[in-house]
């Protein structure tokens, strides 16, 4: 799902996917990752 979301470019629907498993730290910052490539800052900080 996570290939899927990333070829056609759906930053929300990655984040989605993403936020699932948040039982690890790491978890977190790869969605802070993915929101900051995506140039909303904001939406990372979050």
């Amino acid at each position: 799902m996570e290939s899927l979301a990333k070829a056609s470019g759906d930053v929300e629907e990655l984040v989605a996917i993403k936020s699932r498993d948040l039982s690890m730290p790491y978890h977190y910052l790869a969605i802070a990752e993915i929101w900051t490539k995506a140039g909303q800052k904001d939406k990372a900080l979050e």
